[in-house]
């Protein structure tokens, strides 16, 4: 095979309201990725070349599962990643009332939200990468949210391995928007992901409700079980059990600063490690306790509940404004 990464597609599955659902492969050297038109979502990122190589995504059994993605498992998420309180938010003097599906708040955009969409899909080969290029128009009102929006995300697979995320978003209307990816990895291949090991580089976190919803304060880490700075060889790191975090961290880099690694996992006994870099204020890490612990995440995001949050930043972009989410994960053994 050449070094050169190549793209081709396949079937992958039927959606009950009959629509063909189509793989992307993005193939290089070493490693392959798979991506999908349902929800713009990684659907597989095996390492190591043909049937040798080892599956580092939680993935569901069957392809169908992908139809719904209850866990949205790699899906594009929007369009606001995390929870709104309440399943509301007032804008310029105006109640919007969305779509509750956490209880009473509203999760990931709602039950419809873009990781539960057809996206178009364009597949493309350029110098040194291969990738898919995926684009969707959110309505004006779609989901309770103001605003027609228009988003494109690229999946782009380089020669070195590195797998790069890209999202625009753009409106013809003040709305608060947050974009993701909320791929699920484990460095082991398979099986519980607890015994890995984590470094965040954040200082900082959200303080968050019974509800995970946040409470508006921010919590130094200094002295807490939260705090994973240390480096993934230090003492500290073995033994430490990866479980029940779910929080949003604060990245630790000055305000408008570009790309920077917000995380560092890795496979004490494989050796694997991965990093995640993004361009975002913040990232949620989550061990997967819903899934069982079989997959853990880094979701580079806006704040959560921003948009009821006048302390937080602001999420919202304004009539012909746009927000990137630049997110890059470098996997090696």
């Amino acid at each position: 095979m050449s070094d050169a990464p190549s793209v081709s597609v396949r079937p992958f599955f039927r959606a009950p309201e009959g629509r063909a659902v189509s793989l992307y492969v993005l193939e290089g050297a070493d490693r392959s990725v798979s991506v999908c038109d349902r929800g713009a979502t990684l659907v597989s990122y095996r390492l190591g070349a043909g049937a040798s190589g080892t599956e580092l995504l939680l993935r569901y059994g069957k392809p169908e599962e992908y139809g719904s993605n209850r866990l949205y498992l790699g899906s594009t998420v929007g369009r606001y990643a995390g929870r709104i309180s309440g399943a509301a938010f007032e804008l310029d003097g105006v109640r919007h009332d969305l779509v509750a599906n956490d209880g009473p708040n509203c999760l990931h955009g709602g039950p419809a939200g873009l990781h539960a969409r057809d996206w178009e899909a364009e597949p493309f080969i350029e110098a040194g990468a291969a990738g898919v290029r995926f684009s969707i128009v959110s309505a004006d009102g779609d989901g309770g949210f103001p605003g027609e929006l228009r988003v494109a995300v690229e999946y782009r697979l380089l020669e070195d391995g590195e797998l790069r995320f890209h999202a625009v978003a753009r409106t013809d209307r003040p709305s608060p928007v947050s974009l993701t990816n909320h791929a699920y990895w484990n460095l082991r291949g398979s099986g519980d992901v607890r015994t890995l090991r984590a470094r965040l580089f954040a200082s900082r976190r959200l303080e968050r409700r019974p509800d995970r919803v946040p409470t508006g304060r921010l919590l130094p880490l200094e002295g807490t079980r939260y705090d994973l700075r240390a480096p993934l060889d230090a003492p500290e790191r073995a033994g430490f059990p990866l479980e029940d975090f779910d929080d949003y961290f604060v990245a630790d880099r000055p305000a408008g600063a570009g790309l920077s690694t917000l995380a560092e996992i890795l496979d004490p006994e494989s050796g694997r490690r991965l990093e995640v870099a993004s361009n975002a204020p913040g990232f949620v890490f989550y061990t997967g306790d819903f899934a069982g612990c079989r997959g853990l995440c880094v979701e580079p995001s806006e704040y959560p509940d921003a948009p009821n949050r006048p302390e937080f930043p602001s999420s919202v972009i304004g009539t012909g404004e746009s927000r990137t989410l630049d997110l890059v994960w470098r996997v090696g053994a």
